[in-house]
Formats: C-alpha cells, sequence, structure tokens
C-alpha cells in the first residue's frame, strides 16, 4: 500500500493537468492558478514545515539541496546554449529557456522527496 501511496502522490499533478486540458481550462484561468499556487501554497507549505523542522537533520539535507543547485544551473546554461542553436522565434526561444531553467521540479518532485525525505525535506 505504502508504494501505491508514493505513485499516486505522483502521478496525481498529472492526471489533474490532462483533466484541467479536457476540460478546457483557459489561459486566464491557467494563470490565476499559477499565480495562486505560487505566491500562496508554496509559501505556506515551506513555512508550516519550517515551523515544525528538527533543526538538527537540516545539515542532512545540504548535500541534495547542493546537486539541485548545480543541476539548475546545468540545465540554465544548457537551455541557453541550445535555444542559440535550435531555430525559432524569440518568444519561443524565451519560453523554452524559461522551462528548461524553471521547470517542474518544484511540483512533480514534491511527492518524491516527500517520500524520501519526510516532512523535513519541504524545509
Amino acid at each position: 500500500m505504502h508504494l501505491f501511496a508514493i505513485v499516486i502522490s505522483i502521478l496525481l499533478p498529472i492526471a489533474l493537468g490532462i483533466l484541467f486540458r479536457f476540460i478546457g481550462f483557459t489561459q486566464e484561468e491557467a494563470a490565476s492558478l499559477r499565480k495562486f499556487v505560487i505566491k500562496v501554497t508554496v509559501p505556506f507549505i515551506v513555512f508550516r514545515n519550517l515551523l515544525n523542522a528538527n533543526l538538527e537533520s537540516l545539515s542532512q539535507i545540504a548535500p541534495s539541496v547542493l546537486a539541485m543547485l548545480i543541476l539548475t544551473l546545468l540545465f540554465g546554461i544548457t537551455s541557453i546554449v541550445m535555444s542559440r542553436i535550435l531555430p525559432g522565434k524569440k518568444a519561443l526561444r524565451n519560453a523554452f529557456i524559461f522551462s528548461t531553467f524553471v521547470g517542474n521540479y518544484g511540483y512533480l518532485g514534491w511527492g518524491v522527496m516527500y517520500h524520501f525525505y519526510g516532512n523535513t525535506g519541504f524545509t
């Protein structure tokens, strides 16, 4: 049952995205939902978990944070280089850079991070 919960927590955001596309979410609705997630729910989750954090265990997460920062930097540099190589409009190129650099780690990786690190992983 534990494995099922892990798989559901990872696939549920993907399924919701497919469902919203299927029911015809408009760009304005999607933009307002993104703003809500970024400005309200993400800070709330981080703040809530910081309040309950065991500060002694934070040193164990440092290697993971460092690895994520290095990978983000590498993906950013790669996206900038690839955007100069690939043909296309400037707006499409900027969208490519943004989506590669920011990506979906923050959302799709939360289920994995939670099951590996627990609440401490969100602090």
